[in-house]
């Protein structure tokens, strides 16, 4: 990742280029590599040859409009320059440490298709639980990946992060795979190898909420967590309720007498998030509800600032639906 990081940050010829870098990376780093990435270039000295380059760049591009010897030209090499240890700093001090672990959790990636990746730590997957993560149009949980990563025990769970065409919200299947939502989830219960795990859990952000709740019902997943899901009355979803509104949706997808446990998360100040949350907990009757104070529609990010994403992942995810869980 750090010779990957060099390359890629020594073409970018503006600090836009270099700020979609690092989004890029965002949703797909580990925090092991987040970690290296920081000691690499905020904690070691070696990094001035990745820095000169940047500045030679930004020295070439503007000098024929700045002038040779301008204090503005000058200014923004050296602000162009800070930018990627400002990143570093704040992504990983800031936003992994509130998950509330030093160590960085020890997940590696696999890529298992070009919307499918898997971030796992090895040992027994008899003794884990599978966490399908459906990512929005945005491609990460509503932050930085290696951020969720960090909210989650590696020992304990394998994660995968799955993406979706923009706007199109799963409905035309995962890319890849096929190009419809049903035949899609049976493909990934298949290349995930669902039966080799203890138990399957599903999470949703935004345009990945409504997914992730319809693929627990139609794999009868042991838990699910949606946040801040679109409406199951909007018209994205009538092609799917055969002709009977929500409960159709739900039915369509497989829901039976006991669905499972599901965990709605939206934010107090988003009248549509909340509208949508009560649409579905009138028609599942295994909902339970949770308003975040204060949050729009990204609803999980608060939680990660409030020092509370773990014990929500933990009593959403890993312990719903087992004996003495309520």
């Amino acid at each position: 990742m750090n010779k990957l990081y060099k390359r890629l940050a020594a073409r970018c010829q503006s600090p836009n280029q270099l700020n979609k870098l690092h989004i890029t990376l965002e949703n797909r780093m580990t925090p092991l590599e987040l970690a290296a990435l920081r000691g690499e270039f905020i904690t070691r000295k070696g990094n001035s040859w990745l820095w000169k380059k940047i500045i030679q760049v930004f020295f070439r591009i503007r000098r024929n409009i700045l002038g040779k010897d301008s204090v503005v030209k000058k200014y923004i090499s050296i602000n162009t320059r800070e930018l990627s240890k400002v990143w570093l700093a704040k992504l990983h001090d800031q936003y992994l440490l509130a998950a509330g672990n030093n160590a960085p959790a020890p997940f590696v990636r696999k890529r298992l298709g070009r919307a499918v990746v898997i971030y796992e730590a090895g040992g027994d997957r008899a003794g884990k639980t599978l966490v399908v993560c459906f990512s929005g149009n945005f491609q990460r949980m509503m932050m930085p990946t290696p951020v969720f990563l960090q909210s989650i025990d590696a020992n304990n769970a394998d994660v995968v992060l799955l993406r979706t065409e923009k706007h199109k919200g799963y409905r035309t299947g995962i890319q890849e795979l096929t190009s419809d939502l049903q035949s899609s989830l049976a493909a990934l219960k298949i290349l995930l190898k669902f039966d080799e795990y203890r138990r399957v859990v599903t999470v949703g952000t935004s345009g990945g909420a409504m997914p992730a709740l319809l693929s627990a019902l139609y794999w009868q997943a042991d838990a699910c967590l949606s946040v801040s899901p679109n409406n199951p009355e909007d018209d994205r979803w009538h092609s799917f309720a055969d002709g009977e509104g929500t409960s159709g949706l739900f039915k369509h997808f497989g829901m039976g007498e006991k669905p499972p446990p599901v965990h709605i998360i939206y934010g107090e100040n988003s009248i549509k998030d909340a509208e949508s949350a009560r649409v579905i907990e009138s028609t599942l009757p295994s909902v339970r509800l949770v308003p975040v104070p204060g949050a729009g529609h990204v609803a999980l990010f608060p939680l990660l600032e409030r020092g509370e994403l773990g014990g929500v992942l933990q009593r959403a995810l890993f312990d719903a639906g087992l004996p003495g869980s309520d």
